[in-house]
C-alpha cells in the first residue's frame, strides 16, 4: 500500500502495489492506515481543472486536464 499525501498533509488517497496480494490483508492493511493517517479524501484540496473540449450541444464544455493536491497531472477520457 501507499498513501498520498496532498498539500496540506492529509491523505488524497491509498493505492494497492500489488495486484498479487491477499485481499483480506490488503482490508487490513488499509484499516490500519486509515486509523494511523485517517480516511482519504476527506481533507485533501480539490482537483484544479486546467484545460476543457467541447461538448456536445449547446456550447457545454467538458473537463479534459486536471492537476490533484499531490501535482499530478490527470486526464479525462
Amino acid at each position: 500500500m501507499r498513501a498520498l499525501f496532498a498539500k496540506n498533509g492529509s491523505v488524497q488517497r491509498y493505492e494497492v502495489l500489488s495486484s498479487q496480494a491477499n485481499m483480506e490483508d490488503i482490508h487490513d492493511m488499509r484499516l490500519d492506515l486509515e486509523r494511523q493517517y485517517g480516511p482519504e479524501a476527506v481533507n485533501s484540496p480539490p482537483l484544479t481543472i486546467v484545460s476543457f473540449k467541447k461538448g456536445g450541444g449547446g456550447g457545454m464544455m467538458i473537463p479534459d486536464k486536471a492537476v490533484d493536491s499531490c501535482g499530478r497531472k490527470l486526464s479525462f477520457n
